[in-house]
């Protein structure tokens, strides 16, 4: 029982207890990997029985003296009769009940004054030491990623790395430790809106750990502008251009090629309406595996920046003006 807690034989009452506080916590089954559960079960078990045997005054005179045999057979007394024995009860997790007060490892005991009262100084340091920094539970985590409008447009997964304040192996203490994460970034998915990971930000030890929330934020765009499912585009015409028409040759988020015929004349005022060409909308419902999936889009609207000539001689200004004096305006 004394090399379960990590004890010498020597070992005092409340160095017992810290002995049993401290690797309850490292080797409880809720506050360790799913896939250890039978191990950390079965060490969690030991560890409860060893401390039910060894806080027992009576219980640790019997072991100390007869051993394990005579601690679990019991042993004779002077008239012959069998005296004592010991079955542990299995209730481990009453055990933890007892000693912290809830079931829960992830409610602390934040009463310092009353552990250094019940158990002297050495535990109480040694015990405020496990808890006293952590006063506070974990907060959440919030990382923003950068996104380009082609990733927010095409969707595809993108690595965000990051750095959280981890619990280290002993389960007492911290570290800030550096992640690396694939984040599904879904087509049509909005600048500023928030990824939630249930239980991968921030650790303390004896608290459930906080979430992690990667912050979408879109990055600017040379061509494009993006209002909500709609996108906006700039084309410069030049004068002759503005007034004979022309097809315009846009490059899509995708890389596709887009033909716009601009058959009329174009002022600063005209805005051109491209519908199912804006940003894909974005649908919770969609299953990505889907082909039939129907995709909708909003619209795309191209306005015109129209540039004037520099200089027209006196002869061009004539010819102008005659062609422009049958014109409807």
């Amino acid at each position: 029982y004394y090399e379960i807690l990590e004890l010498e034989k020597s070992a005092s009452q409340e160095e017992i207890a810290w002995a049993y506080a401290r690797l309850a916590l490292k080797y409880h089954p809720k506050r360790n990997d799913e896939r250890d559960f039978i191990y950390n079960n079965f060490k969690f078990a030991k560890i409860a029985e060893a401390y039910e045997t060894l806080s027992n005054n009576e219980y640790k005179g019997t072991y100390d003296f007869f051993g394990y045999e005579g601690l679990i057979n019991g042993v004779t007394d002077q008239e012959g009769n069998i005296k004592g024995g010991y079955k542990f009860s299995g209730d481990s997790y009453g055990i933890f009940k007892k000693y912290f007060g809830t079931k829960n490892p992830y409610t602390l005991i934040k009463d310092t004054d009353r552990i250094n009262d019940e158990f002297g100084t050495m535990f109480g340091s040694a015990f405020g030491g496990l808890y006293n920094n952590f006063d506070d539970p974990p907060k959440d985590l919030h990382v923003d990623l950068e996104c380009t409008l082609e990733d927010l447009y095409k969707g595809g997964i993108k690595k965000v790395t990051y750095k959280k304040i981890a619990n280290n192996f002993d389960g007492r203490t911290t570290s800030e430790r550096e992640f690396v994460k694939d984040i599904d970034i879904s087509k049509g998915t909005s600048d500023g809106s928030k990824k939630k990971f249930i239980g991968e930000g921030n650790q303390k030890p004896g608290y459930q750990n906080a979430d992690l929330i990667v912050n979408i934020k879109q990055s600017s765009h040379c061509c494009f502008k993006r209002n909500n499912n709609d996108l906006f585009l700039t084309e410069t015409v030049s004068l002759s251009e503005a007034l004979q028409g022309k097809t315009l040759e846009i490059k899509t988020l995708d890389n596709r090629k887009l033909n716009v015929l601009i058959d009329e004349v174009i002022s600063s005022q005209t805005v051109k309406l491209v519908k199912g060409e804006g940003m894909p909308i974005y649908d919770e419902s969609r299953v990505v595996e889907d082909i039939l999936y129907q995709e909708n889009k909003g619209n795309l609207f191209i306005m015109f920046n129209i540039v004037f000539p520099k200089f027209i001689s006196s002869g061009k200004k004539e010819e102008i003006t005659k062609l422009l004096e049958n014109c409807e305006f």
